[in-house]
């Protein structure tokens, strides 16, 4: 009647079931869409984003099960900027 929905992990209710940014779900895929860059290469600023936004765009697709367009963006990564995605 009222669409309460409660949520244990975080000791939390709501009505209609929006926690916001405590969802520890929606947190969780929120932080891995975001990549740090570690270890070296001579890469410019223009590609460092250009890497950023094709992981992020690697990790949506990967997310809804699209992996025919992930492994495209992977096999792009290295064959273009010689960047190697480990997600096994």
């Amino acid at each position: 009647k009222f669409g309460v929905t409660i949520h244990d992990t975080i000791k939390m209710w709501s009505v209609g079931g929006n926690f916001g940014s405590d969802d520890p779900v929606k947190a969780r895929a929120e932080a891995l869409k975001n990549y740090t860059r570690r270890g070296g290469g001579n890469l410019s600023e223009d590609d460092v984003v250009l890497i950023q936004e094709m992981l992020t765009k690697r990790f949506d697709a990967k997310r809804v099960r699209n992996f025919n367009e992930a492994d495209e963006i992977r096999s792009h990564l290295y064959t273009t900027y010689n960047v190697n995605v480990n997600d096994q």
